[in-house]
This record gives structure tokens, sequence and C-alpha cells, in this order.
């Protein structure tokens, strides 16, 4: 039971750090596009369009050596970029723009996300099973 207990506790801890520095990531790209990229597409990918923060969901659910670390990793890296750029970056919720911008990124990152990072780890799973090497055969 011990070497069970150290294996979720490593799983654990790795997926804190994924999600978190992931988070960080998308916080930085998201609030360099408002202060930095003014008028540019890059201003227009991080404020605009969602495709690019579920290329992020996506590469974090791929690279997931389990389904449950996956939608882990992926829904805290996008909940800690909500909040980050919401409620540090932002100025906080005095604005009521903000404050509906909060709820609905935040039930993005909630909803859709989970079901991104289990679509994109379901399709990588997929295409390891096609073409991947054939499984052992099991002994009896």
């Amino acid at each position: 039971m011990a070497r069970a207990e150290k294996r979720t506790g490593r799983r654990t801890k790795t997926n804190l750090l994924v999600g978190g520095v992931a988070g960080f990531g998308s916080y930085l790209f998201a609030a360099g596009g408002d202060s930095w990229g003014q008028g540019t597409v890059w201003q227009d990918l991080a404020s605009t369009e969602a495709w690019p923060w579920f290329l992020v969901v996506g590469t974090i659910a791929v690279t997931a050596p389990r389904l449950l670390d996956a939608v882990f990793r992926a829904t805290l890296a996008m909940v800690l970029m909500v909040l980050g750029y919401y409620l540090v970056g932002t100025g906080g919720l005095l604005d009521q723009g903000n404050r509906d911008a909060l709820f609905g990124w935040g039930a993005v990152a909630l909803t859709a996300v989970p079901l991104v990072a289990a679509g994109a780890y379901g399709i990588r799973r997929a295409v390891l099973l096609m073409f991947g090497p054939p499984a052992p055969p099991r002994g009896r």
C-alpha cells in the first residue's frame, strides 16, 4: 500500500507542477497580448479567439500519462490562467465587464476544457493503439 500512496503523491505533485507552469505561461500569453501586443495578431489571439487556449489544453492532454492526469492538468492550467488574468492582471473585479468575463471564461475552464482534454487524450490513445507496436501476448 505504501508504494501506491507514494506513486499517487508523486503524480499529484507532477500534476500540480505541470498545471501551474502551463497556467502561468497561459496567463503571461494573455497579459502580454493586452500590454505588448496592442493592435497586433497577438492581441487578437489572446483575447478573442478560443482555439489558442484549446491548443494549449490539447498539448497538456496528449503529454499526460493517464486520462485523469490529462483532465486535471488542463483544467488546473486554465483555471489558474483565468483567475490570474482577471483577478491580478486586470486590476480586480471592480468593473462589471471583468466580472462577466471571469465567470464566462471560468465556465469554459470548468466545462469545455475537461471535454477537450479528454478528447485530445482519447485521440492520442487511439493513434497509439492503431499505429503503435502490438501488445505482447498475455501469460496464462
